[in-house]
């Protein structure tokens, strides 16, 4: 319906006068941005699904880590650090501190479970993921090293062979750090335009003329 594909750019339109957003940024679907572009949005990238079957999450039984290493974190003061120090990817920067991560992890349709990993009692890295459709989602993670990557990977793998889910997936950038730890850990991506996991949705924006301008070193949103 145009009225309500309007409402984005109505909106967008809105915090851009009164509270100086120069850029806002949503996910989109192919369905939507066909109508979205005729009111200005633009696709700045693709994101990309990325998995790891059930049958790879079995090999965990070759790695053994500490119980006591992984934290779940109830609360995210002790993670304030690491989230704070996370790198911008190359296009999009985006606000980084804890009032804004709750609000990311606030979606009343999962139930996010925040793992950290310790290493000489400092934390490392952590996950954050929920369980849909007997899959495990991973929604987000920020790893200080190779170490911590290894670790809370294994720790997901394990409760895939456990539970006995089907999988995990994640979707990011291609091309950024997050993407390139992914398929460092074995995750799997589909290359074409057709089968599972094939769908590539949009990452869309909406903003001044010279704030969108594709060649931007960064995006602000």
């Amino acid at each position: 319906h145009r009225d309500l594909h309007s409402f984005p750019t109505r909106r967008s339109s809105d915090l851009q006068d009164h509270d100086n957003f120069r850029m806002i940024g949503i996910g989109g679907t192919d369905q939507s941005f066909p109508v979205l572009k005729h009111f200005g949005w633009k696709i700045i990238f693709n994101f990309r699904n990325y998995f790891k079957p059930a049958i790879l999450c079995k090999l965990y039984f070759l790695k053994k880590y500490p119980a006591d290493r992984f934290v779940e974190e109830s609360s995210l003061a002790s993670l304030e650090n690491i989230i704070t120090d996370q790198p911008h990817s190359s296009k999009i920067r985006s606000p980084r501190n804890i009032q804004y991560y709750k609000w990311r992890i606030s979606n009343p349709n999962f139930k996010y479970q925040v793992v950290s990993y310790r290493y000489k009692g400092n934390v490392a890295g952590f996950v954050v993921y929920y369980i849909n459709y007997n899959k495990v989602f991973l929604f987000d993670f920020v790893f200080t090293n190779a170490s911590s990557r290894k670790a809370l990977l294994w720790y997901l793998s394990k409760s895939v062979a456990k539970n006995g889910y089907e999988g995990i997936i994640s979707f990011c950038q291609p091309g950024e750090p997050q993407s390139s730890q992914l398929k460092k850990s074995g995750f799997l991506s589909n290359p074409f335009n057709k089968g599972p996991l094939s769908y590539k949705p949009p990452f869309l924006v909406y903003g001044d003329r010279k704030s969108t301008r594709l060649n931007s070193s960064h995006i602000t949103i």
